[in-house]
């Protein structure tokens, strides 16, 4: 185990598959470090994202201001390997209010053009963020885009539906309040168990997001067993996320080989108010040439027989988002006491109060060390990480634990505030990682 440091320095980017994998770039200027607010610097670049509504323009300034400098901070880097934006085959952009969707999309229109990666849109939850931050982005760029296939349905008329590139199908964020018809999959049984309207809408939306993820999966050549990766992105309470699951078991064999790595968790919402719950995936195309999809180490600890701990395919490797949740008794870990292995010493010494994420961090790192291993794999391979946290505030205590996993340098990472995990109170924190299986 390494010693910890009070303050682990963060990759930008990582390289694995034939992909760079960037971490989450926030709108700090690279000379001052300090947060974007105005766009006095490059006011004339902008311009034509401007509304021209008078005083309808003021409110947008810092959220123009802070995508363009998201954009040029990304397409700084990407040339620094010989690349370019449209070697972006997929986006996640985390942002503070849906109501900026449209400001932020104009500035996408100038920077990006017709050149559009698949693309996730999620609401972060309020806890915790700077005041004044309205976005993040994290990006994966293909090394070789010769072949790329872009993916377009009538769901989604901003962005693909998917994009292909090599062995690997990225599709954006699918919801379920418009596409297919999925009545054909509702299932009397499962409709005796939704006691509310809202239940039922949960499940009629899941089973419409799962039908057009399908869909779409299809028109790229893959199908919902050929899924290395999914992520839901809830908003609603956790407790009531039974209904899509009952949705989500209409479609996924539990066969082992058909199971996936898979992340749900309860954020701020979706980029359409109106839909509950919208998922996107990483698929494998399976060729002659491509690795087959793998499936390895135990069950995830978190969800049911369909999600696998982690999955391999294409030269990746992806867990799924891992809570700490002491299993089969499905307590919370609050306390380093409650570790079942040496993580319990990690107190010794400390005169201040504990508050709880050294234990959970260290008990999820456990975990996905395991599912790593699983693949003769180790932090060392691992070329980007997801931290979803309800109280950012703690993630400093979160990194320095990390740091006895990692060394002193973290992988490229992306902190997402969440309004919660499991429906068990106390979890707070779940990460997932992505690694080399080189």
């Amino acid at each position: 185990m390494k010693s910890p440091t009070t303050s682990a320095r963060r990759a930008t980017s990582a390289e694995g598959a034939g992909c760079v994998f960037y971490g989450a770039i926030t709108p700090h200027d690279p000379e001052t470090g300090e947060l974007v607010l105005t766009a006095d610097k490059f006011a004339d670049a902008i311009k034509p994202a401007r509304a021209g509504l008078m005083f309808f323009d003021f409110p947008e300034a810092p959220v123009l201001a802070q995508t363009w400098v998201i954009y040029r901070h990304l397409s700084r880097m990407l040339q620094e390997r010989g690349l370019s934006l449209h070697n972006v085959v997929r986006q996640r952009l985390f942002i503070r209010d849906v109501r900026e969707l449209p400001a932020i999309e104009r500035i996408m229109d100038l920077v990006l053009g017709d050149s559009r990666p698949a693309t996730s849109i999620v609401v972060m939850a309020a806890g915790g963020i700077h005041p004044d931050l309205h976005l993040q982005l994290d990006a994966v760029a293909a090394l070789d885009v010769a072949g790329r296939i872009v993916i377009k349905d009538d769901l989604l008329l901003r962005y693909p539906a998917a994009v292909r590139c090599g062995d690997f199908v990225c599709t954006s964020g699918i919801c379920g309040i418009a596409g297919a018809d999925a009545a054909k999959y509702a299932n009397d049984a499962d409709l005796r168990l939704l006691a509310t309207p809202r239940e039922r809408t949960i499940y009629a939306q899941g089973l419409r997001t799962f039908a057009n993820l399908e869909r779409v999966l299809a028109r790229a050549g893959a199908k919902l067993s050929d899924i290395l990766k999914v992520n839901g992105w809830v908003g609603f309470p956790m407790r009531e996320y039974g209904a899509a699951v009952l949705a989500r078991r209409r479609f996924f064999d539990q066969t082992r080989q058909n199971m996936m790595a898979s992340t749900g968790l309860a954020v701020g919402g979706t980029a359409t108010p109106e839909a509950l719950l919208a998922f996107d995936a990483i698929a494998l195309v399976q060729t002659d040439r491509t690795a087959r999809k793998e499936v390895q180490g135990a069950i995830s600890t978190v969800a049911s027989p369909y999600v696998a701990g982690a999955v391999k395919g294409g030269g990746l490797i992806f867990t799924s988002g891992e809570i700490p949740v002491l299993q089969p008794a499905g307590e919370v870990i609050a306390t380093c006491a409650q570790l079942p292995d040496d993580g319990r010493f990690l107190r010794f010494g400390h005169i201040e109060p504990e508050s709880g994420m050294e234990s959970r961090t260290w008990f999820v790192m456990r975990t996905l060390e395991a599912y790593l291993a699983s693949f003769g794999a180790s932090f060392a391979q691992v070329v980007h990480q997801t931290v979803f946290i309800k109280e950012p505030r703690l993630f400093p205590v979160l990194e320095r634990i990390a740091s006895l996993f990692y060394g002193c340098e973290l992988p490229p990472t992306t902190i997402v505030p969440i309004a919660g995990t499991t429906p068990l109170p106390g979890a707070e924190l779940e990460i997932e990682v992505i690694a080399s299986a080189a």
